[in-house]
């Protein structure tokens, strides 16, 4: 009877070290992503997916301006509607299926920082809506 609480606690014991150990592991995580964006240089393209609530995701592309604890900040960006293919749109291209809507060049945009897939854009930002 013993034997089966110890097992039991010990189980319990593997869980919660397992947990900080994630928790730790995503705090790096955090500390290393803001590392990067704040050495990034003002002006650098990138492509960023924001998660939604619905479990889609937003997707941008634009030059970095800055960016805050809680925000990252592009201007002039991009909103991409739909990719086409996704494999093409990451080379640059864009494909008769593209729908990218730019804003003007004198607006910003204010995407999350939490949950966000940040890559580096080193091609132009689209200036034309295509569709």
């Amino acid at each position: 009877m013993d034997r089966d609480k110890d097992k039991d606690r010990d189980k319990d014991m593997d869980k919660d070290m397992d947990r900080d150990k994630d928790r730790d592991r995503d705090k790096d995580m955090d500390r290393d992503k803001d590392k990067d964006l704040q050495s990034l240089a003002i002006g650098h393209g990138l492509w960023i997916d924001v998660p939604l609530p619905d479990g889609a995701m937003e997707r941008w592309v634009g030059s970095f301006a800055g960016c805050t604890a809680t925000e990252i900040i592009l201007r002039p960006a991009a909103y991409i509607d739909d990719t086409g293919r996704l494999s093409k749109a990451w080379a640059g291209e864009w494909d008769e299926h593209a729908n990218v809507e730019p804003l003007p060049s004198h607006q910003a945009v204010r995407l999350p920082r939490w949950g966000a897939r940040v890559m580096d854009w080193p091609y132009p930002i689209p200036r034309k809506a295509m569709k």
